[in-house]
């Protein structure tokens, strides 16, 4: 599902007239006489220089693109702290899976009970898309929290982990048909008391014209992302109007 909101918002970019590069390293920017030209990888400038720069990259990465030019900020950003994830996507085959578990979504693992899993999603009965055509459900379950380091487990390790933790939440011994195991280092952004007031810090020691936006500042889940991305567009288009009513 991510994919179609991904391609739905490359799809806009490119209706209004954007151009998407992939496939391109940015290892710093550079200040010119009317904003900011990238630096990509090989040491290579890109050819246009840009009004606004909008980071949407995790926070210690920005740090290190903005450091020749903001210091202060990139030493902010350093302090980041995330937790790695891993994502572990489970066909079940339906004559093990009980009646008494149909209908329902998931469920979260309360900290103090939590030795590997973190939750689990029970994807097929909560997006009707997702029903394998030949039956059986579609678990999602997630491992990896803050100060639970799992990156080390190979993928044999994280699917004995999963199917122990699984057994001794639900009761179910599983044999799943089919197994993906997804990792997401560094993925699981974690807020710190103050959290507001070091991105406060953060984006009143940026440059005018550079912006930071994503999971690492103003909520993890998906719509406190929009929210904030939308914030930000609306900040650098204001910014933009500024800078053209300054010329005039």
């Amino acid at each position: 599902g991510m994919s179609a909101l991904t391609s739905a918002t490359a799809r806009a970019v490119e209706s209004a007239g954007g151009a998407i590069v992939t496939r391109t390293t940015v290892e710093s920017i550079d200040p010119t006489d009317d904003g900011f030209r990238l630096v990509l990888g090989d040491d290579r400038q890109a050819d246009s220089s840009y009004s606004a720069v909008v980071f949407a990259t995790p926070a210690r990465v920005t740090g290190a693109i903005v450091d020749d030019v903001a210091s202060d900020a990139a030493q902010l950003l350093a302090r980041a702290e995330t937790a790695d994830v891993i994502m572990v996507t489970l066909h079940v085959p339906a004559d093990q899976w009980p009646d008494r578990l149909r209908g329902m979504s998931g469920y979260l693992v309360p900290k103090p009970a939590q030795r590997w899993v973190t939750a689990a999603s029970f994807g097929s009965q909560k997006w009707a898309h997702w029903r394998p055509p030949g039956g059986g459900e579609i678990l999602r379950v997630s491992l990896g929290r803050d100060g639970m380091d799992v990156l080390h487990l190979s993928d044999d390790e994280v699917l004995t982990a999963v199917i122990d933790d699984l057994e001794r939440h639900l009761g179910v011994a599983i044999e799943p048909l089919e197994v993906r195991v997804t990792r997401w280092p560094g993925a699981f952004a974690q807020y710190r008391p103050h959290h507001r007031s070091w991105v406060d810090e953060i984006e009143r020691a940026l440059p005018a014209g550079t912006f930071v936006t994503g999971a690492g500042y103003g909520g993890i889940g998906i719509p406190a992302c929009v929210r904030s991305g939308t914030a930000i567009a609306e900040r650098v288009s204001r910014y933009l109007e500024s800078l053209e009513e300054s010329d005039t």
